[in-house]
């Protein structure tokens, strides 16, 4: 455009919408299609592209003394430099009421001043310093693209939906206002905080965690009418910074059990370091089942029950070992039971073998010979017939005092043809309900069995007399009695005794018997075991 010559180049664009343009030598700078576009001052030739996107479209440009750009969109203001790199933005993060700038001025001294859908701005360093709007006498809050204009007296113009409005910006000062905030509503769960204290009052709540949806309103009071303020509010605890609250509405949270403090601020811009005018302090109390104390006890029920367990495992491991211990010692036990019963039963069988034997070896009489082998394949017989019962008396839990009598009677009866000097005599009866454990039945047969053997062994007696007798309470009292040398008790050594006496005080001890040996020598001995 030569306003000169009156003349007016026309240059089409096809494939964007351009708004405005600013020159900065040699170029025309423009944008359009998410860029700019950097024309050549000659014959507008297109000499570079920056991408510049998300902005909406540039409505207006300025440009300082010292060569940057000011930039005006629909998302606030770019500053560039006069390749298009961007430096800074302005917009509602750092304090703009409204993003979208129509035009821009600046005045004698160095502040912008721009129209937008919320007024004019007055802007310095990024930063709002005043914002005029309707309620001030503008004739509208909104305004028209790119029409600005500034006399040589320095007054701006700016034209709008429903007229223009000029003013001499050295002439509008910032009036002091002293602004008053009150919280107008205070709700939790869509009622009311504390039923009776005045919303304005409540400085702070405590709250159980099913109460804690909240909802606040407010409302600044001052020079202004309240929605001429610029509110921000931030909760401690949820934001990190604060918030430009645009229009009067109800700021609400949904709060997670914990410590917070709503702070609220009003004023004519925005100021990301201002200091609070009300705040409130607002404690969510978890559930019990969130409270230290209750996961604390669950900590240690936890700690406890895994103690718990390892300790019954290592009590059920160490039951094992014990009883794995007592089935071995059991097993050893079982053994020397064995080893006596075996000792015990089929050592007097083997003492009559051994006699006949050398009785066998002495005669030379064919008929008594004959007699002898006979009496030694009876034996042999009764050493078979022995050691089944002690395999079969293994196999019974317990046996009636009846039974064990009946054994007895069965050791005896053979010995009337090993040993025919001697007179054997079985008299008496066992008690009718005493019921003996195997182990305890087995030491009473084998004990009066070892006394017998040793009164046919070492006593030189010629009777041999068995007693059994039911005593008071269900006890038992059996004596063998016989009327060979014996011996004197008292000074009869250890080593004297042999395995025969040892075997028999060993039994009557582990059973739990009562043990008698009486004997003098040349009058016999008699042996009591009271079960």
């Amino acid at each position: 455009m030569d306003l000169v010559r009156d003349k007016v180049d026309e240059y089409p664009s096809a494939n964007g919408y351009i708004m405005s343009g600013i020159y900065s030598s040699p170029y025309f700078i423009m944008h359009y299609n998410d860029g700019f576009v950097f024309l050549d001052e000659k014959d507008f030739r297109i000499v570079k592209r920056i991408p510049f996107k998300n902005t909406g479209g540039v409505r207006c440009y300025l440009k300082d003394n010292s060569g940057k750009i000011y930039a005006g969109t629909n998302k606030g203001i770019f500053v560039t430099d006069t390749s298009g790199i961007i430096l800074q933005q302005f917009n509602k993060e750092t304090g703009l009421p409204d993003e979208c700038i129509y035009a821009m001025a600046f005045d004698k001294a160095g502040y912008i001043w721009c129209s937008t859908n919320k007024g004019i701005l007055k802007i310095a360093e990024g930063k709002l310093v005043q914002h005029i709007m309707k309620q001030d006498g503008l004739q509208e809050n909104e305004f028209n693209t790119n029409v600005v204009a500034e006399s040589a007296d320095g007054e701006l113009y700016f034209g709008g939906v429903n007229g223009f409005n000029s003013f001499s910006p050295s002439a509008i000062g910032a009036s002091k206002d002293s602004v008053h905030l009150l919280m107008t509503a205070v709700m939790v769960n869509n009622e009311k905080a504390i039923a009776d204290t005045a919303d304005w009052n409540i400085s702070g709540l405590r709250l159980p965690y099913n109460r804690n949806a909240l909802s606040f309103d407010f409302a600044a009071m001052g020079n202004h009418n309240p929605d001429q303020y610029v509110y921000q509010y931030r909760m401690d605890g949820v934001d990190n910074q604060w918030i430009q609250h645009d229009k009067m509405q109800t700021v609400r949270y949904s709060l997670s059990p914990g410590k917070y403090t709503f702070h609220v601020y009003a004023s004519r811009s925005f100021d990301k370091d201002a200091k609070p005018m009300k705040s409130i302090r607002i404690i969510v109390k978890p559930p019990f089942w969130k409270t230290w104390w209750f996961l604390s006890g669950l900590v240690i029920l936890f700690i406890s029950v895994i103690s718990f367990g390892l300790d019954q495992r290592n009590k059920r491991k160490y039951a094992r070992r014990l009883q794995q211990l007592e089935n071995e010692q059991q097993i050893k036990l079982e053994r020397e039971r064995i080893s006596k019963d075996l000792h015990d039963s089929l050592g007097a069988y083997a003492n009559a073998v051994l006699y006949n034997v050398e009785l066998l070896e002495k005669e030379n009489a064919e008929l008594k010979r004959k007699e002898l082998i006979g009496d030694l394949k009876f034996a042999s017989k009764d050493i078979i017939t022995s050691l089944r019962e002690t395999v079969w008396a293994f196999k019974k839990e317990q046996y009636a005092a009846e039974e064990c009598l009946v054994r007895i009677r069965n050791f005896i009866q053979p010995f009337t043809r090993y040993y025919q000097q001697i007179h054997f005599n079985i008299e008496g009866e066992a008690p009718a309900d005493l019921m003996l454990h195997y182990t305890k039945a087995l030491n009473v047969v084998r004990i009066v069995q070892e006394a017998v053997t040793n009164s046919i062994k070492h006593s030189g007696a010629s009777v041999v007399h068995i007693t059994s007798a039911a005593t008071v309470g269900n006890k038992w009292s059996l004596s063998v009695q016989d009327n060979g040398a014996g011996f004197a008790v008292a000074e009869l050594k250890d080593s004297e005794r042999g395995n025969g006496l040892y075997n028999m005080q060993q039994r009557s001890a582990e059973a739990g018997f009562d043990l008698t040996i009486h004997s003098l020598p040349g009058k016999g001995t008699t042996i009591t075991i009271n079960i």
